[in-house]
């Protein structure tokens, strides 16, 4: 097996290294021995399809973590394979490409952001469908924007070139890229040069007892994933909320690099787990207790509107079909739960799979990746 996972990992040259240097780290993090390493990686590999950096970094290669914990786990490339299984790519427009997205669940009567426009080149579009191809139009449409509004790409991940736009002494200020005229907003849409074409709406703001929570009004959102069985009813088997920590506008976890943190919630009356961050050098994973800037306790804090983000992404959930398993982010906000985003392929989340106190809180979870991985029963 050991052979194996060499053959693999270390067909380049330096590739090696790199896996010994992350082994190394993990043995003197959680103080064991290079067999035990080993051994452990082994089994991730067999079993989840992880290499050693992706274990290191979610904190699996900490062998207090009994293997019994590690059975719901698995890496992002296997868990892309098994979404395959039944989430059609035929049909991957409608949740990766957000202006299809916002444009269908406005015409299914869902609660989402309030559309204002797409930004592209060489033609963008409002929501009402008139184009912007010149200076005038942009600047027409420019004017008919509310006082804060957010910038996204299209077809963007994990928070990136996600800006925050208020206007400000007769311009914009963008809390990214800083202040704007009116004329310069047309190419400020832009906000990030790796996409073509971006979304304008409405920002919402996060619920009062979310704000009292961490401290800051910008959005944290639920990561609700739903399960759509043969029958054709919906559940919610996971739910996580993403919790802003640090300075960040955006709740994205990214590993912790921001300083945000990541947290279990239980299904059955929405309240916190303990919710985890970033190890102290970078890899890993570590409890947190309290919010780092409010000082409020995280377990036992229930979410408002809870029964309600359920509904919503059951709902939601069925008029997506046939993609049967969808991660939905969804953002309590004062006037009820809206829509954020939906993901076809939605990422894992091992370290909080892992380090469960009560296996109650991802039991469902761990059934649709068992079930996944059985074709016959999908």
């Amino acid at each position: 097996m050991l052979k194996r996972l060499y053959d693999r990992w270390c067909p380049v040259p330096g590739r090696g290294m790199r896996l010994f240097r992350d082994l190394r780290q993990g043995v003197r993090r959680y103080r064991t021995d290079w067999v035990s390493m080993l051994r452990r990686i082994a089994y991730l590999h067999a079993h989840g399809g992880f290499t050693a950096r992706e274990a290191l970094q979610e904190g699996l290669l900490d062998t207090r973590v009994p293997e019994s914990a590690l059975a719901g786990t698995v890496s992002k490339r296997t868990l892309v394979q098994l979404q395959r299984r039944i989430n059609p790519v035929q049909f991957d427009c409608l949740t990766e490409d957000k202006g299809i997205f916002y444009t269908y669940c406005g015409a299914k009567g869902l609660p989402i952001p309030r559309l204002f426009g797409i930004a592209a080149r060489p033609t963008g579009f409002t929501a009402e469908g008139r184009p912007l191809r010149d200076q005038a139009d942009w600047q027409a449409f420019v004017a008919g924007l509310p006082a804060e509004f957010v910038v996204k790409p299209s077809q963007g991940v994990y928070g990136w070139g996600v800006e925050i736009f208020r206007r400000e002494a007769g311009g914009f200020v963008g809390s990214a890229s800083g202040r704007h005229s009116e004329e310069s907003m047309g190419a400020a849409f832009f906000t990030d040069p790796r996409y073509a074409t971006f979304v304008i709406q409405e920002r919402l703001v996060a619920h009062p007892d979310l704000r009292d929570l961490s401290g800051t009004p910008y959005l944290q959102t639920l990561r609700m994933v739903t399960d759509v069985d043969d029958q054709g009813a919906s559940r919610v088997v996971h739910a996580s909320l993403r919790i802003i920590a640090g300075a960040a506008v955006v709740d994205n976890y990214a590993n912790g690099s921001n300083g945000n943190l990541c947290c279990l919630v239980d299904l059955a009356d929405g309240t916190l787990d303990l919710p985890l961050g970033v190890g102290p050098d970078g890899f890993g994973v570590v409890p947190v207790a309290r919010h780092p800037k409010t000082g409020v306790a995280f377990r036992g804090f229930r979410l408002p509107d809870w029964k309600a983000a359920c509904d919503l992404a059951n709902r939601a959930a069925l008029l997506f079909l046939p993609m049967r398993s969808l991660g939905w982010d969804i953002a309590l906000t004062a006037d009820g739960p809206r829509i954020v985003e939906a993901n076809n392929r939605w990422d894992p989340v091992n370290p909080l799979v892992a380090r469960a106190e009560h296996p109650a809180l991802t039991a469902d979870l761990v059934a649709l990746l068992n079930r996944l991985r059985n074709p016959s029963r999908t």
